[in-house]
């Protein structure tokens, strides 16, 4: 805000000086409009207009200190101007000294209560001092006296994301984008809260016409990235990245961006090298050393990845999900005691709530207390709320008689697929469908995550008694033993070929039906596919070259985990990839041969052959490369050795 055209009690040669600074102030000519400003000065030192305009020109070339002394100066000579005050404001918040800034923002108010811009620089400062519930108050004034103006719809709707109302702020933004189209900033800001929203594809529709409005702004061509990322496009996202190192090749965020996106093609040692050029840039960066920590965790380096997760979290001690791929790497490494306390920080994670926050809902949710030890549950009435995949609840189902000698009535949230099971196997746990949990929400003392009885209950590997503590009622055994006949001398053995979803590692640690060829030419045995999903097609295309065709049920007739764990008790061996099913294979007791990834999830444990949670798994490695031949070959060794076959050949037991 300029001073100019103002009666002034100066001679008219002053006058003139002024005015000819204040020309070249507006043209864009500051260093000879500073000159211009001194000069009045010189001539006249009480000339408020030239003290606070030389003020403004001083900031432009971000002389910050030498700005504020300028502004001061001429409101000490013209107090009751709301312009001094203002400017004073934005120099204050340029050297980050915000409460100044909001009392310099309030006088220019007091004085120009109905001017737009003053509401406006009310609520920037107020955002900036992390307090969006009154900047919104002072944009929705700001809207009231100007309603037609775009910046402060955009601006609102910073506010109302920053409140977590991301419904509102987008609509906010698209009202900024209706008023002004060109403004790329709204388009931006309206991807960012769509996001928020798991409105990806909107999101990005969003960003590319911000591009197209700015496409030579690398931060925008950093949020696409993202958003990639987000839909799991890692090589779209690369691209991305790509082109805004291409326009700044020193932004350490793209850097950052570029090795996330090649851990997510799993070009691990390329993703290291970007994430180490992005901290050469900005040591101070704390996604890229949380984000190292994700690439060395992969590369199986977990005491270097927690090192990295380390120093993300001395940078930034909020950042919660550093804490929860720690507490991975943690547990990985079977140090569960420091695993389970990070652990904790799971439901913080936005990613986490909305992937893998399993049957709770936001109400539910809201009344999850973390938990440091069994006191925190002693006596009281526990409802567990189930998380993650079905696999994890009957992983974590191993604690449940534990939690049961110390809490007074147990309840139980989770898919509905395993209600009979854990109401057969837990005769004492009342299982709950969410709606159900809702309703009767304040009748719990504690609400508690499934996978917070880790922390409540398996800190030592002693804690863990690997014995079985799933069963199906007898009938169900019984009726699956009538299903499949007489073995006639057979052996039974149920297969697993593909496990998880695409962002779990579906890929990684998934075969082809065909790539279990060892297995299936094995003799005297007959075999019956647990994979779920639809796998008709692909077990007929192998039966079709099979003396013993793989037997296969109606996915209606498995779907549920009691008839599923009535099957697998009625056969001789379980071979799987990582998926449920070894989970509920374990819990049962019975024998499975599991083939785990070169990077196994933190379950299976960094190296061992066996996994603490079960007695009767026995796990075989990959190795670093993608081919499952060896690792088959070694399950097929195994499982004729276990089943006592005439004449299989098989590679020799390795690990």
């Amino acid at each position: 805000m300029l001073w100019g055209d103002m009666a002034q009690a100066d001679p008219p040669d002053v006058e003139g000086m002024f005015n000819a600074a204040l020309a070249r102030h507006r043209a864009g000519a500051l260093a000879e409009a500073a000159d211009g400003y001194r000069r009045v000065i010189a001539a006249s030192p009480g000339h408020a207009g030239a003290h606070l305009n030389l003020g403004v020109v001083l900031r432009r070339f971000r002389r910050f200190d030498e700005a504020l002394a300028s502004i001061d100066r001429g409101i000490a000579l013209s107090p009751d101007k709301a312009g001094g005050h203002t400017n004073r404001g934005s120099v204050l918040r340029d050297l980050r000294r915000l409460d100044e800034a909001l009392e310099s923002y309030e006088r220019a108010l007091a004085l120009a209560p109905n001017e737009s811009l003053c509401h406006l620089n009310r609520a920037s400062v107020l955002r900036d001092l992390k307090r969006p519930a009154e900047a919104l108050e002072s944009y929705d004034r700001a809207i009231a006296l100007t309603p037609g103006d775009a910046v402060l719809h955009n601006g609102r709707g910073g506010a109302l994301h920053e409140l977590k109302r991301f419904d509102a702020a987008a609509a906010a933004f698209q009202e900024a984008i209706r008023l002004q189209p060109t403004l790329a900033d709204a388009h931006r800001n309206r991807a960012v809260s769509l996001r928020r929203l798991g409105r990806f594809q909107e999101a990005l529709a969003s960003i590319d016409r911000a591009i197209g409005l700015k496409p030579g702004d690398p931060t925008l061509h950093i949020s696409r990235g993202n958003l990639s990322e987000e839909l799991t496009r890692p090589g779209e996202a690369l691209e991305s990245y790509d082109r805004a190192i291409a326009l700044q090749p020193d932004l350490a965020a793209a850097h950052n961006g570029r090795g996330a996106a090649l851990i997510g093609l799993d070009r691990l040692e390329e993703g290291v090298a970007s994430l180490d050029r992005a901290l050469d840039l900005d040591p101070k960066l704390e996604l890229a050393h949380r984000n190292r920590g994700v690439a060395l965790r992969k590369l199986r380096r977990p005491e270097e990845a927690v090192a990295a997760y380390d120093r993300a979290i001395a940078l930034r001690p909020d950042m919660p999900t550093a804490y929860w791929y720690r507490s991975l790497c943690h547990l990985l490494t079977g140090r569960y005691g420091e695993g389970w306390r990070d652990y904790e920080r799971r439901w913080d994670v936005e990613e986490f709530v909305r992937t893998a926050s399993g049957e709770s809902t936001p109400q539910i949710r809201a009344r999850l207390a973390p938990v440091a030890g069994p006191g925190d549950v002693s006596g009281r009435t526990v409802l567990l709320v189930g998380e993650q995949g079905v696999g994890d609840v009957i992983m974590f189902a191993s604690a449940i008689p534990d939690l049961l000698a110390v809490a007074g009535e147990v309840s139980l949230v989770c898919d509905p697929r395993l209600h009979r099971l854990l109401s057969h196997s837990f005769p004492r746990v009342r299982l709950l469908d969410a709606l159900s949990a809702e309703r009767w929400l304040e009748d719990f003392d504690a609400v508690i995550g499934i996978g917070s009885l880790g922390r409540l209950f398996r800190n030592r590997l002693q804690d863990f008694p690997a014995t079985p503590y799933l069963t199906p009622r007898p009938e169900i055994v019984q009726r699956w033993a009538a299903r499949l006949g007489p073995s006639e001398g057979r052996r039974r053995v149920g297969l697993s070929w593909r496990g998880g979803l695409q962002r779990t590692g579906r890929s990684e640690r998934s075969m082809d039906l065909a790539e279990l060829g060892p297995i299936l030419d094995l003799p005297q045995t007959e075999f019956v596919s647990l994979q779920y999903g639809e796998p008709d097609a692909e077990v007929a295309a192998a039966n079709a070259g099979l003396p013993r065709p793989i037997r296969i049920f109606p996915a209606a007739e498995i779907d549920d985990f009691e008839d599923l764990a009535g099957l697998v008790q009625a056969l001789d061996l379980v071979i799987s990839v990582q998926t449920s099913l070894v989970h509920l294979t374990g819990a049962l007791g019975a024998p499975g041969l599991v083939m785990l990834p070169a990077t196994p999830e933190w379950r299976y444990t960094a190296a061992a052959a066996t996994m603490p949670w079960y007695g009767s798994i026995e796990l075989f490695r990959r190795g670093g490369d993608s081919d499952w031949s060896p690792t088959v070959r070694r399950v097929a060794a195994e499982a004729a050795r276990r089943l006592g076959l005439a004449g299989a050949g098989g590679a020799p037991d390795e690990r």
